[in-house]
């Protein structure tokens, strides 16, 4: 039977700590940025990591021209420019003719990602949720934002 050695978890509600906080495209000077951290200490190499994580997001305007922003979730472990070991896209096309802000479309990315300890440098290490824009349009982070993650023992 598994066995959870170790569960760490990084949360912040809708309006809580920084949120919402916009996004800018990397065209116009956007860069990736930090939403949560973790830290994890595998016993040993025969454990698993399993993440989990979801980020509450809204593109920030319905426009006259179709966009399709496109948040990229990553996680990295050591820093927040260090290796990534997940990466998951989420797009929302937008464009309806009317030229109005959304403060209803709110959209939600979710994941669970399961890796062996030894995919990771060994010891204890800081694990990093971050967020960039890719596409055309822009985007907010609104929350809720959850980063959580167990090691496991098979």
């Amino acid at each position: 039977m598994a066995t959870i050695l170790d569960y760490q978890t990084n949360d912040a509600l809708i309006g809580g700590g920084s949120l919402p906080f916009p996004l800018t495209n990397p065209l116009l000077g956007g860069t990736e940025v930090g939403v949560a951290t973790i830290n994890l200490a595998p016993a040993d190499s025969t454990n698993l990591l399993r993440f989990e994580g979801t980020i509450g997001w809204a593109p920030d305007l319905l426009l006259l021209t179709p966009l399709l922003p496109i948040l990229q979730v990553k996680i990295r472990v050591g820093s927040p420019t260090g290796t990534v070991i997940y990466e998951v896209d989420d797009s929302a096309l937008i464009g309806t003719g009317v030229l109005t802000t959304i403060t209803d479309n709110l959209m939600t990315v979710s994941f669970q990602h399961t890796l062996p300890a030894t995919s990771v440098p060994a010891g204890p290490q800081p694990y990093f949720l971050t967020v960039s824009l890719r596409g055309l349009g822009s985007a907010s982070i609104r929350g809720p934002v959850h980063f959580g993650a167990f090691v496991i023992a098979p």
